[in-house]
C-alpha cells in the first residue's frame, strides 16, 4: 500500500515539525469517503471477494484491519476458515453469513486501494454512532498553542493508528537521566482501533527512549493523561475544547516526573529479571520479553536501579530489533511509567 494512507515510520534521525506532520496527516484525511451506514445483510461479496456496498456504486477491499472487524461481525475467523477453499465457495460463504446479519454498521471508506479488482478500501466497520477525531485539525490547533515548527520525535502511521510524538520545547539536561525531551505523545484511530489519548512524555535525547511522565496526584494515581475520549457523539469538538486547557497548565506535571525520575535513579533493584518480569506483566505482554530484554537492552546499561529497569523497558533500538507493535510500546511505557511511582514497599525488589 502505498506511504500516504498505509504507513509511515518516523525514525529519530529522519524529524518532521509539527506543521509538515499536519500536511501528512491532511494529504492521508483527503482520501476518505463519506461513510455509509447501513444493515450489515444489505452489503454482498463479488466474484474478487469485494464488498459490495449499497448507495455507492463502488465495490471495496478489504485491509488486514477491516477484515479482523468483519471476523467480529460474522462470527469466524476468515484466512483459517477459508485456508484452502476455492473463490467462489469463499464468495458463497461471505454472503450467506452476510445474509443472517443482524447488525448496522458504518463502513469507514477511503478511495485507495492496492488492487485492480476494486474501487477503493473498507478502512473500518464501526458502529453507527462512530465520530472520527481528524488528526490534521488536532495538530493544526494544537501548533497554534505550543507553535507549529515544534519537533515530531516519532510518528508511526498504520492503516489501524496514527502515534505521534511532539516535542514540547528544547531538550533540558537532567542529572542521572541526560539531555531529555518533555513531550506530548497522541494516539488515534479513525477506524475503530482505539479511542484519542493524549498523553505528558519524557524522550531521552541520546536513545529516543520514551516514557509517560510519572507524575502523581496526592493519591498516587497518575496524573500524566491529558485528554482519553472516545469516538462518539461531539468527540472532535470536546477534543479541540480541551486542547488549549491541557497544554497550558503542565509544568507542575512535568516537574514532579523530573522529581519521581530522579528518586527513581536512587532505588536500588536486587533482581532485575523480576522487576522487568512485573513491568511486562502489567503492560500485558508475554513474560518470555522480560528475559529478551534482560539479554539485550538491561545488559548495555546494566543500571541495578529503578531507573535502570525503566531504561531497558523503553529501550528505543531494543523494541525496534524485536519489532514490537506500537500498541505494545505505548503499553511498557505506560507500565514502566507505573513502576517509578509505585511505593518502594509495594515494588518488586
Amino acid at each position: 500500500m502505498n506511504g500516504l494512507f498505509s504507513h509511515l515510520n518516523l525514525k529519530p534521525n529522519n524529524p518532521l515539525t509539527l506543521e509538515a506532520l499536519t500536511n501528512k496527516l491532511r494529504e492521508r484525511e483527503l482520501h476518505y469517503l463519506p461513510d455509509v451506514t447501513i444493515p450489515l445483510n444489505e452489503v454482498r461479496v463479488d466474484d474478487n471477494l469485494n464488498l459490495i456496498i449499497p448507495e455507492t456504486d463502488r465495490t471495496f477491499a478489504l485491509n488486514g484491519h477491516s477484515k479482523q472487524q468483519l471476523n467480529s461481525l460474522l462470527g469466524f475467523r476468515y484466512d483459517k476458515w477459508f485456508e484452502s477453499a476455492e473463490t467462489d465457495v469463499k464468495r458463497d460463504e461471505l454472503n450467506t453469513r452476510l445474509k443472517r446479519a443482524s447488525s448496522t454498521v458504518k463502513f469507514r471508506l477511503t478511495d485507495y486501494n492496492d488492487t485492480a479488482t476494486a474501487d477503493g478500501t473498507v478502512a473500518g466497520i464501526v458502529t453507527p454512532g462512530f465520530q472520527p477525531i481528524n488528526d490534521s485539525i488536532v495538530t493544526t490547533v494544537l501548533g497554534f498553542n505550543i507553535g507549529h515548527n515544534c519537533k515530531i520525535l516519532r510518528a508511526n502511521i498504520t492503516e489501524q493508528t496514527t502515534e505521534y510524538v511532539i516535542a514540547f520545547g528544547a531538550p533540558e539536561n537532567q542529572y542521572a537521566v541526560g539531555e531529555i525531551f518533555k513531550a506530548i505523545g497522541i494516539s488515534n484511530s479513525n477506524t475503530g482501533a482505539a479511542s484519542f489519548n493524549m498523553k505528558m512524555m519524557f524522550v531521552r535525547v541520546a536513545c529516543q527512549n520514551g516514557l509517560v511522565v510519572p507524575a502523581f496526584n496526592n493519591h498516587g494515581q497518575a496524573a500524566s493523561l491529558l485528554i482519553n475520549r472516545k469516538h462518539t457523539g461531539k468527540a472532535i469538538e470536546e477534543v479541540l475544547d480541551k486542547l488549549h486547557d491541557s497544554v497550558s497548565d503542565i509544568s507542575e506535571r512535568f516537574r514532579n516526573g523530573i522529581e519521581n525520575l530522579y528518586r527513581a535513579s536512587g532505588e536500588p533493584v536486587s533482581d532485575p529479571l523480576k522487576a522487568l518480569q512485573f513491568v511486562v506483566k502489567n503492560a500485558h505482554q508475554p513474560q518470555k520479553l522480560a528475559q529478551e530484554l534482560l539479554q539485550t537492552s538491561f545488559a548495555k546499561e546494566p543500571l541495578m536501579t529503578k531507573l535502570g529497569i525503566v531504561r531497558a523497558i523503553t529501550d528505543y533500538d531494543t523494541h525496534e530489533a524485536l519489532g514490537l507493535t506500537q500498541e505494545a510500546r505505548r503499553d511498557l511505557e505506560q507500565s514502566a511509567s507505573n513502576f517509578i511511582g509505585l511505593p518502594y514497599n509495594q515494588s518488586v525488589m
